[in-house]
């Protein structure tokens, strides 16, 4: 049984792991597996979880959840979130999705405007929009080539957004 409050969770190998931690919450959680894990049932991390190298898969069914208190380290473009990504927030502090696509780390911020309490779920696209043309006023144009979802799925708070874009 895993104890929240301490330890980390280390996930070493050199063939992809299905990750099933029980429903249970975990403190920290690491992966070091180039050929990455993925998540066959929804895993809550109260702390921090650390990218070194390969990439966590997750769907909307088994999805990674940051606690109010956990955040992200080191994401990169050979470690993050393939899929969704959610995050409960209780606080005005910024959260960095750790989100991408494949060899792609492509992350996107949020930053509720106050503190009530609010779960955000973010997801990166490496395909077109399906209306890359409806602009809203406040838009001044829209990707041919990737989109984030960024939904609120529980909580009131609006917040700002904050996407990412590279050269490719």
């Amino acid at each position: 049984d895993l104890v929240a409050g301490n330890g980390l969770l280390e996930l070493t190998g050199s063939t992809s792991q299905n990750l099933d931690f029980g429903g249970d919450d975990l403190f920290n959680l690491e992966i070091v597996n180039a050929a990455g894990g993925v998540f066959i049932r929804t895993a809550k991390v109260n702390n921090e979880v650390q990218f070194n190298i390969g990439d966590f898969i997750t769907t909307n069914d088994s999805v990674l959840i940051f606690e109010t208190t956990a955040t992200s380290a080191d994401p990169v473009d050979d470690s993050h979130v393939n899929g969704p990504v959610v995050k409960n927030f209780d606080s005005n502090t910024e959260f960095i999705y750790p989100t991408g696509h494949g060899s792609s780390y492509n992350p996107v911020a949020f930053e509720p405007q106050g503190a009530s309490a609010t779960v955000m779920r973010a997801t990166y696209f490496w395909n077109p929009p399906l209306s890359p043309t409806l602009l809203e006023p406040q838009l001044k144009s829209i990707s041919t080539v990737e989109e984030w979802d960024l939904t609120r799925l529980s909580g009131t708070e609006d917040g700002n957004v904050t996407l990412s874009w590279d050269a490719d």
